[in-house]
């Protein structure tokens, strides 16, 4: 399935969504519960419900029933990821990160995500889960190539000339850890750091996102929806205030596009970019990022 995608249209979905789960009636969906000013809220994303106060429900308000079942429903699910779960007897989950398809069965992601893993496990949007090979790394670079027997549901496109300029809004997918890994791939958007020269010398993209555990090895996308980089750390906030006595939050880092390029180039493998003609690398028929982002797991 591929379809326009763009960073305005998706927050704008997302604000939809939200206003429409604020503006039903708390006291008509939530008319079992004991007291009417406490819902059920659930957020999408995460597929999770909690009881929450009508007011600071930021997702739909369900019902006791509605909340049961997509209690069960999620319950479920997770079984069955556990169940289909490739690693060996006596391993566990060490980390989990972002991929990403650029091909069938080839996932870029980050080296530091699957460094140390005796099995790397690999799920779509659409549930499907399969171990995966870790088919190169870069030596000098944040990065990795994964072979996986799973055809891609859809393909990255790459950006074809230099990174957006300063202030430009940017955003990363992927699945952070915010207690409950979400069910679904997470779209965060935020503007790029440092001016034009700075941006066009470095290897790096530096921006400003809410990013979490898991958001490594996750595509950094411009404005119409095309890769500029893959995400590969955030700042240490903590570390920056002992130094420093400046508060610095937010701040993430991604290898540039260029960069990522020059790497599957040496590897042999062929990917859209803007501006090439291939299918899919219109900007008018961009996939949706949340259709070829895959969650990378770490077992050891």
């Amino acid at each position: 399935m591929v379809r326009r995608f763009g960073l305005r249209a998706i927050a704008a979905a997302a604000v939809a969504s939200v206003c429409a789960g604020i503006g039903a009636s708390p006291a008509a969906a939530a008319s079992d519960a004991p007291n009417p000013s406490v819902v059920q809220c659930h957020d999408p994303v995460r597929d999770i419900v909690t009881r929450r106060l009508a007011q600071a429900c930021e997702g739909k308000v369900v019902s006791a029933a509605e909340a049961a079942l997509i209690k069960a429903r999620r319950q479920d699910r997770l079984r069955r990821i556990l169940k289909r779960a490739p690693a060996p007897p006596g391993n566990r989950r060490i980390t989990i990160g972002t991929g990403f398809f650029v091909a069938n069965g080839v996932i870029v992601t980050s080296k530091h995500v699957v460094e140390g893993c005796k099995v790397v496990s690999v799920e779509t949007p659409a549930g499907e889960t399969t171990s995966a090979e870790v088919l190169q790394v870069a030596a000098s670079r944040d990065l990795a190539l994964l072979g996986v027997e799973i055809a891609a549901p859809a393909r990255a496109a790459f950006r074809a000339d230099g990174v957006p300029a300063p202030g430009e809004i940017i955003a990363t997918v992927g699945s952070p850890s915010q207690g409950l890994t979400p069910i679904k791939p997470m779209l965060t958007a935020g503007p790029i750091f440092g001016d034009r020269g700075q941006l066009e010398a470095r290897s790096l993209v530096r921006f400003q996102a809410a990013l979490r555990p898991g958001n490594s090895g996750g595509p950094l996308l411009d404005g119409d929806g095309y890769v500029i980089g893959v995400v590969t750390s955030r700042v240490d906030s903590v570390e920056i205030y002992k130094r420093t006595g400046r508060r610095v939050t937010d701040i993430g880092f991604a290898i540039r596009h260029d960069a990522v390029q020059g790497f599957l180039a040496d590897a042999g493998v062929a990917y859209l970019r803007q501006g090439d003609g291939s299918a899919g690398a219109d900007p008018a028929n961009l996939a949706d990022p949340r259709d070829y982002v895959a969650r990378i797991e770490c077992w050891a």
